[in-house]
């Protein structure tokens, strides 16, 4: 199958995970507003914590990480160096057919509802002994109690997000990206809804966000069931034959992907000792997924696909440069992220928060978390990026191995670091762990020839670095013009840092334009690689 184009594969997962983030902005300033940080919220955090490290874990790596290039493979019946699979045993040229493919995925679905349904009833049994293990909470604690209740009752969306993303792997090989990444706004839409009635209605927050998790995750899987049913792909039961293959790459791409996953599971217990300290961070959380998911996401999907297509055609050097242009792109949009979480944290946390529940010490609290992050974001997203030319190639071992040792860093930097910088320490801790699994991925590709980064990565960086620097001098400028920001209403102010925002992103890229950050041929050439 022929592959969509690149950058307008990036454009479309892109723009609708933007649609995504941007409901889910609207999302959080309603639990900000109508909830605040405290117990409620910490316990629905924390039990949310589990099904959603799992969402992240499938949904957006290891699921599409093994599936993948397996059903790209049933589907050319080519190897890697694009020689047929039955030549090597039959000595035949026969490539594998759609039907072939067909029964692979629906073995695939088939065995991930026999694994997970019972595994699903045992979380939910030992949920107790899971909240313990994940958070600081007092026994005898109000916020246990009520986080083993909502975790009780979100848990079956692990087994909903598994499956949505395993139908969406399915689009993926198929080149059709939009609806995977469409089925998380409708999280965000039913969210936005509970929490309008929680307001309107003064219902008890914590069960209805709970029992409406459970409905996002029927409506995310119909949203990519419809596409593919209309595709001929629709998933069907049968017995799970041959899955060994499939489970053994999965597991190390579970771990590869889940070093994020399991650092914030550490860090949760730790900031869970501390009230509020759990949501603050969740909501300096938001904004440091806002370029994880425009950026690292949905070159992340785009590029698995697309490295998949150039490996099995064994265009190497087409692979290398791709990977090349993809890690520019990142870095020329999460520089200037990175700077305005540095720099104007508070001013956003002010402008885009800070309304009824959600007070002037909670946007202290959470712009110091987001301090600590924006170290990483770089990293972050740059690791997004390295981690398919492993995928790719069915390797799924050797991400493992580096996401191991990022977990082991950031651990060790969490508990080293929480007793002297609190919830900042945290954060920065994952900052640094992020730098250390882009350093290793990127010198072990390097390595293995599959990544040599060209001068033009390093030559570039400058420009986008002091085009950063003169957007956030002039953010600054525009800041002191308004004097007492804080003391404007909040449907003043959040009008105000849109604009802000809007007008810091026009200046970027006019700065980077004009510096030679970017130019039109670069996005021209990788506009035409298949």
């Amino acid at each position: 199958m022929r592959a969509n184009r690149f950058t307008h594969a990036v454009a479309t997962v892109s723009g609708l995970t933007g649609l995504s983030r941007i409901l889910g902005f609207v999302r959080d300033q309603m639990l900000g507003a109508f909830i605040g940080p405290g117990l409620i919220l910490d316990a629905w955090q924390a039990a949310f914590a589990v099904p959603n490290a799992f969402r992240r874990l499938f949904a957006e790596g290891a699921m599409s990480a093994a599936f993948v290039p397996m059903l790209r493979d049933h589907l050319s019946g080519q190897n890697r160096d694009g020689l047929s699979r039955k030549s090597r045993t039959e000595g035949a040229g026969k490539i594998r057919s759609e039907e072939e493919g067909k029964q692979f995925a629906h073995a695939a679905f088939s065995f991930l509802l026999l694994i997970l349904m019972p595994l699903i009833g045992l979380m939910i049994l030992a949920m107790p002994w899971i909240m313990d293990l994940i958070t600081g909470f007092d026994p005898d604690s109000e916020a246990r109690r009520l986080a083993i209740f909502f975790g009780r009752i979100m848990l079956p969306y692990l087994l909903l997000m598994s499956l949505m993303a395993l139908v969406g792997g399915v689009l993926d090989a198929l080149g059709r990206f939009a609806a995977k990444a469409l089925a998380p706004t409708m999280l965000n839409v039913i969210f936005i809804g509970v929490l309008f009635s929680v307001y309107r209605w003064d219902l008890a927050p914590g069960s209805w966000l709970s029992w409406a998790t459970l409905v996002a995750g029927f409506a995310q899987l119909l949203v990519v069931w419809i596409p593919a049913a209309q595709l001929g792909w629709a998933p069907a039961l049968t017995w799970p034959r041959g899955m060994r293959p499939f489970l053994g790459r999965m597991i190390p791409g579970l771990i590869a992907n889940g070093g994020y996953q399991i650092s914030f599971l550490v860090v949760m217990s730790l900031a869970s000792s501390v009230e509020q300290d759990l949501s603050h961070r969740y909501f300096a959380d938001r904004l440091y997924q806002l370029p994880l998911g425009l950026i690292g996401i949905a070159l992340n999907t785009v590029l698995l696909s697309s490295l998949s297509n150039l490996i099995v055609q064994n265009r190497m050097d087409a692979a290398r440069g791709q990977l090349n242009r993809a890690l520019e792109l990142s870095l020329i949009l999460s520089i200037p992220i990175t700077a305005a979480c540095l720099f104007v944290g508070s001013f956003l946390f002010e402008g885009l928060f800070q309304y009824r529940a959600f007070s002037a010490e909670d946007t202290r609290g959470a712009a110091l978390a987001l301090y600590g992050f924006a170290f990483g974001i770089p990293a972050a997203v740059g690791q997004k990026v390295l981690q398919p030319a492993f995928f790719a190639q069915q390797n799924t071992r050797d991400p493992m191995l580096h996401s191991l040792a990022s977990v082991v860093v950031a651990v060790g930097f969490s508990y080293g670091l929480y007793p002297s910088f609190g919830l900042f320490g945290l954060c920065l801790a994952a900052s640094i762990s992020s730098w250390f699994g882009f350093f290793s991925l990127a010198v072990h590709l390097n390595i293995l020839r599959y990544f040599q980064p060209d001068h033009r990565v390093l030559i570039r960086l400058l420009p986008m670095i002091l085009a950063a620097g003169l957007m956030i001098l002039a953010l600054k400028a525009g800041m002191t013009l308004i004097g007492d920001f804080d003391g404007l209403i909040y449907w003043v102010r959040m009008p105000l840092t849109l604009m802000f925002i809007a007008l810091a992103a026009g200046l970027y890229f006019g700065f980077a334009f004009v510096f030679g950050a970017f130019d039109k041929a670069d996005l021209q050439k990788l506009r035409r690689q298949d």
